[in-house]
């Protein structure tokens, strides 16, 4: 299981040294260390890294609250139970630890550095910092994986598969870089190489649900609906707690169009889940499975729920106007859209949610502005639109997330000056994983006539399913537009 936020996947690479401080020596250790008074709370610490490495994040959390409550000055431990804990809370808890940090070895300083500056979305911090840490600590596969880790959230492919490579050269048992190498290939559409990747994986760990839940993706993204199931399956069946293997359940009944069998797949992993972030995550693909059925206003309803859950974080409540936003674009009610996407915008700029929320959330909310305005032909406000994403991202060059979105702006800023293949030529450099930018490319270039055009879009948006909410809602309202193809 790859998670919408690959932070939490970074976060998983710790090695263990001895429970006591040791001086700096002239030689690189073999592993980061980790400083703690006490050896129950390594102990404990071990364990709860293993469960993260392998997505198991619910009781990863319960062994690192064990360590802490044995050495409540363990910022390791803190820092990594910041990194399994959803929303704000976990990000002041890494905040917490990394100011605890100076009194450890160099190391694990840059460590906890590099764990906070990708909680925050400082792309360029976490690339400086995490080449630090695999500079100073080259045989330690975990630091290797996490690097790997943290070139494919900045969408590097290739040198991400180069470092997860030297993390299995180091370790050939290292299952989680089996993992990422699977992820960073299945990104780029490549289903067979993936796929290949996630069963060493799963030899690796036959015990572990992760992998098999992994698998089970892969297998998805190929449409191989039934075998994908049953990798799921199993994965609930090496751990019923796993409950994020019934989304994947109910993904491939999704995408089977069987959408009575997919949501009763989602009702039992709202059932077994743990954690409030969990619940929220089965509520909204539940209101994005309904939009994709055609069912709009229950999808609505099911978004406006969210906002009124008691496991919704900050986060969840800011982003559910964009989430109204782009549905109202799709329902041609762009005035209000744009309306609904400010409200996600001003909750973005009002410094009361925790850096990386705001730093996924506001271009995203930007785009789908950009994306009425576009369709209704206002230029000007477009204009408005794609001056402050380039600020942005002139402000953070390295975060792929915002680059996407100005070439996303800058097509429906064309879309309203009306000049198609410029239009196309910005969609065109859109990231691969910017399923809004896919969609609404085939949708104006499909409604200008441009046949050519939105084919090519909606090749590239179906060339893999996704296991992302809005990616289930964007294929199958692209679907049901798109003529069928005839031999």
């Amino acid at each position: 299981m790859k998670r919408l936020f690959v932070a939490l996947a970074v976060l998983s690479l710790f090695a263990c040294t001895a429970a006591a401080p040791a001086p700096e020596s002239p030689k690189a250790p073999a592993e980061v260390p980790i400083t703690s008074k006490s050896t129950e709370a390594i102990d404990h610490f071990k364990k709860g890294r293993d469960l993260a490495d392998n997505s198991r994040l619910a009781e990863a959390a319960q062994e690192f609250e064990q360590a802490l409550k044995l050495d409540h000055d363990f910022a390791l431990a803190m820092a990594y139970h910041g990194s399994v804990t959803p929303a704000a809370d976990g990000t002041k808890e890494l905040e917490a630890a990394d100011a605890k940090a100076a009194s450890l070895p160099k190391p694990e300083q840059l460590l906890i550095g590099a764990m906070l500056a990708t909680r925050h979305g400082e792309f360029g911090k976490a690339d400086d910092l995490w080449k630090q840490v695999a500079d100073a600590v080259p045989t330690d596969w975990r630091v290797q994986n996490g690097r790997g880790a943290q070139l494919y959230g900045a969408e590097r492919y290739a040198d991400a598969i180069d470092a997860l490579n030297k993390a299995v050269s180091i370790n050939p048992n290292a299952g989680p870089a089996y993992n990422m190498i699977g992820y960073a290939h299945l990104v780029q559409g490549e289903a067979a190489p993936a796929i290949d990747a996630l069963k060493k994986y799963a030899s690796l760990l036959p015990d572990e649900p992760n992998p098999q839940d992994s698998l089970g993706e892969a297998l998805m993204a190929d449409g191989k609906f039934a075998d994908a199931e049953a990798a799921f399956r199993k994965a609930l069946s090496l751990s019923p707690k796993f409950s994020v293997a019934w989304e994947g359940v109910a993904y491939s009944k999704f995408f089977a169009h069987d959408w009575a069998a997919g949501r009763d797949a989602l009702a039992k992993g709202r059932e077994a889940a743990i954690r409030p972030a969990d619940r929220i995550s089965v509520d909204r693909l539940g209101a994005f499975a309904s939009l994709a059925e055609g069912k709009t206003a229950d999808g609505l309803k099911q978004l406006d729920a969210i906002d009124k859950s008691p496991d919704a974080a900050a986060i969840d409540k800011a982003s559910t106007p964009a989430s109204r936003a782009l549905v109202l674009v799709e329902m041609g009610r762009h005035r209000d859209a744009v309306s609904e996407a400010a409200q996600s915008i001003a909750a973005a700029d009002s410094g009361q949610l925790r850096p990386g929320g705001a730093a996924f959330l506001r271009p995203f909310a930007l785009a789908v502005t950009a994306s009425a305005q576009g369709r209704m032909g206002d230029a000007a406000s477009a204009q408005k639109t794609l001056e402050a994403l380039q600020k942005a991202s002139a402000a953070e060059p390295d975060d792929p997330n915002l680059k996407s979105a100005v070439q996303f702006a800058q097509g429906m800023l064309a879309v309203a000056q009306k000049d198609m293949k410029a239009a196309r030529a910005h969609f065109d450099m859109c990231s691969n994983q910017d399923t809004y930018c896919h969609w609404q490319s085939f949708e104006v270039s499909r409604k200008a006539g441009d046949s050519a055009g939105a084919n090519a879009s909606f090749s590239r948006l179906t060339k893999i399913y996704r296991r992302i909410p809005l990616y289930l809602y964007a294929r199958a309202a692209a679907s049901r537009m798109q003529p069928k193809q005839t031999n």
